[in-house]
């Protein structure tokens, strides 16, 4: 075979392969026949969720209800620099840390805080959900709220949860200007007072010729011991004493001398439920209080014990 039929041989052989090539690709984009080919690209037909949406204005006035601005609020004006004061509450993902654990965890808040805003070039906004991003970031805080302040600001003055336009200043702040602390959580109070008559008040009334009737539980009397025991738990700073809420619910009763008075044996049950940490203390003595917790008073059983418990 002469140079020149090899040549053209090689040349047919080429085109005969590419359009086979062709052909192949053709094949792949219709398809066999008959055969619909499915695809997940979006329609320009809104689904019946996107046409229900609400509008921008609507969004808009949700927003202003709630006093969540829709725009950067300014900060008045002055110096070239803006110092703030953050304010930061913390839900940790895991419970019975030690004090070093937490405060190893407010320190990361704090180097977030201080590392976003010194990134803030001069004049720009702070974006607030920025800011809160880094602060939530890390693994061991499972929620946080944030709030902005003017640091020069009186005590009454305005705090903020949305973006600041810093009015052409640069925005700073400093460490001792960063307060991290725990989100409240509720400590859940349960109290039983069992009641009897006070013998000394049911003879004297079994001496008289018209003998009254025997003192009875009312609902006027249940609330007037709810009334005193929420007074005990706002009142108490580090440890619910049950002897405190028993001094209190005798007074509610009239004193030692009513005519109802608390049973000697379990009188006064004292219960308790940590939210934050599910630690239950039943007819404790006390109830220890740490900073972040508040005490509610969650059940209230008021009820006459019966003649053998008396």
């Amino acid at each position: 075979m002469t140079a020149a039929a090899a040549s053209d041989a090689v040349g047919r052989d080429g085109r005969a392969m590419a359009e086979a090539a062709r052909a192949a690709a053709r094949a792949v984009r219709v398809g066999p026949a008959g055969v619909r080919v499915r695809h997940n690209l979006g329609t320009e037909t809104p689904s019946a969720e996107a046409v229900a949406a609400p509008g921008r204005a609507q969004v808009v006035a949700d927003f202003r209800a709630v006093r969540a601005p829709e725009k950067p609020e300014s900060v008045g004006a002055g110096d070239a620099v803006l110092p703030l004061r953050v304010e930061v509450l913390l839900r940790l993902t895991q419970q019975n840390l030690s004090a070093a654990e937490r405060e190893a965890i407010a320190d990361k808040v704090r180097a977030a805080v201080t590392d976003y805003v010194g990134s803030v070039p001069m004049g720009a906004m702070l974006v607030y959900n920025k800011l809160l991003g880094r602060i939530v970031q890390p693994d061991e805080i499972a929620d946080a709220a944030l709030l902005l302040r003017a640091r020069d600001a009186p005590a009454d003055g305005a705090s903020y949860r949305t973006n600041l336009d810093s009015g052409g200043r640069k925005v700073t702040v400093a460490l001792a200007d960063i307060a991290v602390e725990l989100m409240e959580q509720a400590v859940k109070i349960s109290i039983r007072v069992r009641l009897q008559p006070h013998l000394a008040a049911a003879a004297s009334r079994a001496a008289q010729p018209e003998a009254a009737a025997p003192p009875q539980v009312t609902d006027a009397l249940r609330t007037s011991i709810r009334t005193a025991i929420e007074g005990v738990l706002a009142a108490a700073s580090g440890t619910i004493r049950r002897d405190d809420v028993r001094s209190a619910v005798v007074t509610a009763l009239g004193g030692p001398t009513a005519d109802l008075i608390l049973t000697e044996r379990d009188g006064l049950v004292l219960n308790a439920t940590y939210e934050e940490t599910g630690r239950l203390l039943n007819n404790a003595d006390s109830v220890a209080l740490a900073e972040h917790e508040v005490a509610l008073l969650a059940d209230l059983a008021v009820d006459m014990a019966s003649t053998l418990d008396a």
